[in-house]
């Protein structure tokens, strides 16, 4: 385990990403679980001119001590990257999370259900949070 600035716990693991003919799947991996499988599914080829990613939020949450209690801290940080896109594609998204694992709870927070997905391949430069709310 290791601490980013903010004293947030972080989680060694594995993300695998794999395309196939219009579709991407990314798995995330801690410990041998897969604690997030996403995928954009019947993905078509977009202009890289028109994608464009907004500062977005994130969601970020200190595990309970209490397993299968929610989280006692979930706070968003804005995080503003800096992208060259290299190709795009747009589709149907899902996400799901399969099996929970210490540490990375987020089979506990629920998921409205997105209505596109969009996968980019690109360089990015990832900064510090701009800045970190309560949710």
């Amino acid at each position: 385990m290791r601490f980013i600035p903010c004293l947030f716990n972080c989680l060694l693991g594995k993300v695998a990403i794999e395309e196939k003919g219009g579709d991407v799947e990314a798995r995330v991996e801690v410990s041998g679980r897969t604690v997030c499988a996403a995928a954009l599914r019947q993905g078509t080829p977009i202009d890289i001119e028109v994608v464009r990613f907004d500062p977005y939020l994130n969601l970020r949450l200190t595990p309970s001590i209490q397993q299968g209690q929610p989280p006692p801290h979930i706070s968003l940080a804005q995080i503003d990257p800096h992208y060259e896109f290299r190709q795009a594609l747009r589709g149907r998204a899902e996400v799901r999370f399969p099996q929970p694992s210490e540490g990375a709870p987020w089979h506990l927070v629920p998921f409205l259900w997105p209505v596109i997905a969009v996968w980019v391949e690109a360089d990015t430069e990832l900064p510090f949070a701009r800045f970190v709310m309560p949710y």
